[in-house]
């Protein structure tokens, strides 16, 4: 029997979710003509209960509408700007 990625919580066979999830991140400095600091997310895929599936698909869909409409509203900015000038 497999154990959810998220909670921990215990998921009879056959209603594993399989989903892309972040596993991890580091933070370091890149040493080169200049220091600069770089940022590291890694992702790979883990089995997930039916809820914590349900609750990744949610935030991601948020996210995903949350980027498009900021786009549109820079997008509608930037017409305005270029048609006032």
């Amino acid at each position: 029997m497999a154990s959810c990625y998220v909670c921990g919580k215990s998921i009879p066979k056959g209603e594993e979710c399989r989903r892309e999830v972040n596993t991890g991140h580091s933070f370091g400095w890149s040493f080169g003509k200049r220091i600069v600091p770089s940022t590291r997310n890694y992702y790979s895929k883990r089995t997930l209960c039916p809820e914590c599936a349900n609750n990744h698909d949610t935030s991601a869909g948020i996210g995903c509408l949350v980027a498009i409409v900021v786009f549109c509203i820079f997008c509608l900015f930037s017409l305005i700007n270029s048609c006032a000038g």
